[in-house]
């Protein structure tokens, strides 16, 4: 663990949640944060939008999904998933992408978010709000840490 990283540790260890929903906490918070402070493009790209993921955050979000493993153990792959989630939904967002608005889930057709977030972890998150805060606050402090110069 190095200094940058501290606030993330300072957090994970004051949280009094289960250990499944702690888990489900720490990776909501550092796939949101990642997410958050990673560059989308500053126009439409013409093409897959998971494609302009990989080209514009993903090497940067492995990189401080790899800091924050060091320091507590995390499902790698599955915060690489909700990390494109977020930012996909991000960029969504910011340009406007055609939407299919379906079913009863109004949300889903805005961001695209219920595919990457099962019900019982929206569950987690929700009665959880305070914790997920306090963490993902704790994660941005890191992050910022990490890339300053």
């Amino acid at each position: 663990m190095n200094q940058k990283t501290l606030p993330f540790f300072k957090a994970i260890s004051s949280i009094n949640a289960g250990v499944f929903n702690r888990g489900v906490l720490i990776q909501h918070a550092i796939a949101l944060a990642i997410s958050d402070t990673s560059p989308i493009p500053s126009s439409d790209v013409k093409e897959n939008v998971d494609a302009a993921f990989n080209n514009f955050a993903r090497l940067r979000a492995e990189s401080h999904i790899a800091e924050f493993n060091e320091i507590t153990p995390i499902n790698v792959a599955n915060v690489i998933n909700l990390t494109r989630a977020y930012w996909v939904a991000r960029y969504r967002i910011a340009f406007g992408i055609n939407r299919i608005f379906s079913g009863t889930d109004y949300l889903d057709s805005v961001s695209g978010l219920s595919s990457a977030i099962s019900p019982d972890e929206l569950n987690i998150l929700n009665e959880s709000m305070g914790d997920f805060s306090f963490l993902y606050e704790a994660v941005r402090k890191s992050i910022d840490a990490i890339n300053a110069p």
